[in-house]
């Protein structure tokens, strides 16, 4: 994830999906990431993550939004 942050470009958006037995979102909406505050926020946020497995079909619905 950390990767992916250092290509993006200015005026790119993101939002960032957790998922384990629920689903949650960093941010209630899409974030300008060329903000510097914004993008550190979102490191410490992805840094403070650990993988504990999910339920893929619950997953898939988030993403396409069903």
């Amino acid at each position: 994830m950390l990767m992916i942050l250092k290509e993006l470009n200015e005026g790119d958006r993101i939002n960032i999906m957790t998922f384990s037995e629920g689903i949650s979102f960093w941010k209630p909406e899409m974030m300008d990431i060329s903000n510097e505050d914004t993008m550190e926020e979102a490191k410490k946020f992805i840094t403070s993550r650990r993988a504990n497995g999910c339920k893929l079909h619950s997953v898939t619905c988030a993403i396409l939004n069903i």
